[in-house]
């Protein structure tokens, strides 16, 4: 995942606009400042630093590209981890939240990421998963982009494939369309 990344990086910022991407997510999410909130693939940490500036919660970005992780502004409530979610040093039940947004098609192995996500989730703890719809017809044409000329997994799910793989891992929730191409899968873990 992180070669293109490393691309692109400089100039990540534009492509929520280009693609007309531009979700309020904080505004779905009920965070206490004393969360500690994951952002899964959080790259140039635009996310953590919305949800820092809006609720003071304490964010830990992991990505895989380096070069993204690198525009990420300096903040003392926000730690930037270079790794993968799959292989990771997080303890069991470690976040009140987790983020994931237009991360997952990008990942090799979504379902064990998804285990992942709720091994290091507290019980109760929310997740949060953004991405394009595959059901859509510029999703499908993203999809060819991303693997045919990117070399990218783009393992895109739709709404109810992304729940029913969810509930799989253990996650109950459910998804709502947003911005026409894309959806947004809130989810709880119970134990």
């Amino acid at each position: 995942m992180s070669n293109f990344f490393d691309k692109i990086a400089p100039h990540y910022d534009a492509i929520p606009c280009l693609l007309r991407i531009n979700y309020p997510l904080v505004d779905e999410m009920t965070v206490k400042a004393e969360n500690h909130i994951l952002d899964v693939g959080g790259g140039n940490g635009r996310l953590a630093h919305e949800i820092v500036d809006t609720t003071g919660a304490r964010v830990s970005i992991i990505d895989s590209s380096k070069k993204m992780l690198n525009q990420v502004k300096d903040h003392p409530r926000i730690e930037v981890i270079c790794g993968s979610i799959v292989k990771n040093d997080f303890q069991d039940c470690n976040f009140d939240i987790i983020t994931c947004v237009d991360t997952i098609h990008h990942l090799k192995n979504p379902q064990a990421a998804l285990e992942e996500m709720y091994r290091i989730l507290k019980p109760g703890g929310k997740i949060f998963i953004q991405d394009f719809n595959s059901l859509r017809i510029r999703t499908k044409l993203l999809k060819l982009v991303e693997k045919h000329l990117l070399a990218e997994p783009a393992n895109f799910y739709s709404p109810k494939e992304l729940e029913e793989v969810s509930k799989k891992v253990g996650f109950l929730g459910e998804s709502k369309s947003i911005l026409k191409i894309q959806y947004l899968y809130k989810g709880k873990k119970y134990e």
